[in-house]
C-alpha cells in the first residue's frame, strides 16, 4: 500500500467530518475498513498517533477531555507550518546519537533509578522493572520516515526522492537527492521533530522529566555515584578562617569527579576556573 494512497484516504475521510476535525480512535476504525491491512508499523510507526505526529503539514493533534482521547484536525490546504516557530527542541547527544544510531540490534534503556541511559543488558535482566526501552530510529524506521515525508513533497520531486530510497541498506543515496533539490534542511528538520515527539510523549507517559532528555531543559542525566564517592568526599569547612583549606579541598574533589566523568559529561558541565586551579 503506497504511502500516497494512505495520506489521501486520511484526507478523504477526514473532509467529510464537520469542522475537518476527527476522533482518531474513530478515524483507526475506519481505515481499516477502508484500507484493509492498513497497519501504522508498515510506516515505521507503532501507532496511529505516531503516524501523524510524523504529518505535522496535514493535520494538527490535539487532546481530547477524556484520558487516551485524541482529536485530529486537517490543516487548510494554503495553511503554512511556520517552522523557525515550531523547531523542535535539541535532545542531549547522549540521547540523540542512540536513538537515531542505524544499528538495529543496539538495545539502549533508561535506568529509572539512577535517571540515565544504559546498555548493560545483565543488569535489565536482574531488575527488569527498573528500566524501560528507548525508543529508537534504526536505519529501517528512519527510511519509513523519509518514505512517508517524500510523499508529502511535489509530484516533480516526490518521484526521483522515492527512487532514491530504493537502497533499503543505505540512506546515502536518498541525502544526495535531498541535497540536490535543496530539500536537506528541510528533511533534517522533519525527522528532528518526529523523533523529538516521540521521545517526548514516551518521557511524558512513563513520568520521565523532560528535563533528563532535552539539552533546552539545562540539565544534562546524572552520573551514577561511583564506588565509596561518599567516602571519599571531603568535608567542608564552616569556619570563616579556613575558607582557603575549604576551597583545596572542594579543587580536589572536582578533580575527582571530573576524572571519573565521560566527555559527553564533560561537555555539559560548566566550572568557574578559580575551582579548577590554584592562583597564588
Amino acid at each position: 500500500m503506497s504511502d500516497v494512497l494512505v495520506l489521501q484516504k486520511i484526507t478523504e475521510v477526514v473532509e467529510r467530518t464537520p469542522g475537518r476535525r476527527i476522533l482518531l480512535s474513530t478515524l483507526g476504525l475506519l481505515l481499516r475498513q477502508q484500507l484493509p491491512g492498513f497497519l501504522p508499523s508498515d510506516y515505521g510507526h507503532r501507532t496511529l498517533k505516531d503516524l501523524l505526529r510524523a504529518l505535522p503539514d496535514l493535520a494538527v493533534l490535539t487532546r481530547g477531555e477524556h484520558p487516551g482521547q485524541w482529536w485530529l484536525t486537517l490543516r487548510a490546504a494554503d495553511e503554512v507550518v511556520d517552522t523557525a516557530v515550531s523547531a523542535p527542541e535539541k535532545l542531549l547527544p547522549q540521547v540523540w546519537n542512540r536513538v537515531i544510531d542505524f544499528d538495529s540490534a543496539l538495545k539502549v534503556w533508561f535506568d529509572l533509578e539512577n535517571e540515565r541511559l544504559s546498555e548493560d543488558g545483565e543488569a535489565v535482566a536482574s531488575e527488569p522493572d527498573r528500566y524501560l526501552a528507548l525508543p529508537r530510529f534504526p536505519l529501517t524506521r528512519q527510511i519509513e520516515l523519509a518514505k512517508v515525508w517524500c510523499a508529502l513533497q511535489d509530484e516533480a520531486s516526490r518521484h526521483s526522492l522515492l527512487t532514491s530510497l530504493d537502497d533499503e541498506s543505505s540512506l546515502d543515496g536518498f541525502l544526495a537527492e535531498t541535497t540536490r533539490l535543496k530539500l536537506r534542511p528541510d528533511w533534517n528538520l522533519h525527522r528532528r521533530r518526529i523523533i523529538t515527539d516521540e521521545l517526548r510523549a514516551w518521557a511524558h507517559d512513563h513520568g520521565i522529566s523532560a528535563a533528563l532528555l532535552f539539552g533546552s531543559e539545562r540539565r544534562s542525566l546524572k552520573r551514577p555515584p561511583n564506588p565509596g564517592e561518599q567516602s571519599q568526599r571531603p568535608p567542608v569547612a564552616s569556619a570563616g578562617g579556613v575558607a582557603s583549606m575549604a576551597l583545596d579541598e572542594f579543587r580536589r574533589f572536582l578533580h575527582h569527579m571530573i576524572d571519573a566523568m565521560t566527555v559527553e559529561e564533560l561537555l555539559h558541565i560548566s566550572v568557574p576556573g578559580r575551582f579548577l586551579i590554584r592562583v597564588t
